[in-house]
């Protein structure tokens, strides 16, 4: 069973999601991670720059950022706001 959103629905949940940064402009679906991509991942992670941040930086979306983070090891920390 699926369901279908009414187009105003769709909008309010496409609104909320860009919102959060998962719908942001993605050029690096599925493209390796450059060596240049990586450093600048590794610094602004020391740097506590956002994970919403670095995403829009490098065209990836939070999850690919999370994802990368998790699998280089690096200790990252939330930035206090």
């Amino acid at each position: 069973m699926t369901y279908e959103f009414k187009n105003e629905e769709q909008q309010k949940i496409n609104v909320y999601l860009k919102k959060m940064g998962y719908m942001e402009a993605s050029n690096q679906v599925y493209q390796r991670w450059s060596k240049v991509d990586t450093t600048f991942l590794i610094k602004a992670c020391n740097n506590g720059l956002s994970i919403i941040g670095i995403a829009r930086h490098l065209g990836r979306t939070p999850m690919a950022i999370r994802l990368r983070i998790k699998k280089l090891g690096l200790n990252y920390r939330r930035p206090n706001l």
